[in-house]
């Protein structure tokens, strides 16, 4: 460790380099701390460089192109394309999803689920479809984007549903619940709960409040949070 250094010399007499030359001189061992030092300063330079390089990239240049106005309906919450390119998203507050033009930046239509809290959704891998769970319930919507119609709801979930996602190769969608640690699974050939299971080690006594989940591209693991863990359960 380096102890405090005092140099009795005249501030006028002595620039930066040459109070640093004669500490490093006087205390061998602070050559190490020194060096290190400017290791450090090393790369914090390469780090300020693409941070310049990110923001003249992705950043500079770009600005606020405006908002997209979908009252009466309220809530909006999840989010996600369809096959024609509309923009679905939860109308969270009044039982609706809405579709919306992103190129004229205006609500088409919308569908009605006919219950509450229809919170998160994913869509199948072609955006065929989209499944819908509902917060405080035991069922969720399967809605068709060619249709705008509410074409099947999917029972036998013991617990609320909460999160929701696809996976890549399109054959399962995945739903988990809020109130215990399940995790059902959904063959989207039949839209049929195809399975379940749940996640050893959170127990049944204090919900884990399971809300998001994703499939790895290869579609080899399931990654799942929870609100009372700072950690993510990897299946």
């Amino acid at each position: 460790m380096c102890l405090q250094y005092e140099l009795c010399v005249k501030p006028a007499r002595c620039t930066l380099s040459v109070f640093v030359l004669r500490v490093l001189t006087a205390r061998p061992d602070c050559w190490f701390s020194f060096l290190f030092f400017l290791k450090l300063l090393r790369y914090f330079s390469y780090f300020l460089l693409f941070a310049k390089l990110f923001y003249d990239s992705y950043i500079a240049g770009k600005k606020l192109d405006g908002f997209i106005e979908v009252a009466p309906f309220l809530a909006p919450h999840a989010m996600t394309f369809d096959t024609a390119g509309l923009l679905w998203a939860t109308a969270e507050s009044s039982h609706a999803l809405v579709y919306i033009d992103p190129q004229r930046g205006m609500v088409l239509g919308h569908v009605e689920t006919g219950t509450n809290r229809s919170h998160f959704m994913a869509a199948n891998a072609d955006g065929s479809k989209i499944y819908v769970p509902h917060r405080q319930l035991s069922f969720m919507s399967v809605i068709d984007t060619a249709t705008k119609q509410v074409t099947k709801r999917i029972p036998d979930f013991r617990y609320e549903c909460q999160g929701v996602c696809t996976a890549p190769d399109g054959n399962r969608v995945y739903q988990a619940s809020s109130a215990r640690p399940e995790i059902s699974i959904i063959d989207t050939a039949s839209d049929t709960v195809a399975g379940k299971f749940k996640i050893d080690g959170l127990g049944d006594d204090f919900p884990p409040q399971l809300n998001r989940l994703r499939v790895s591209p290869d579609n080899r693991y399931l990654v799942v949070s929870f609100n009372q863990s700072r950690a993510a359960a990897v299946i």
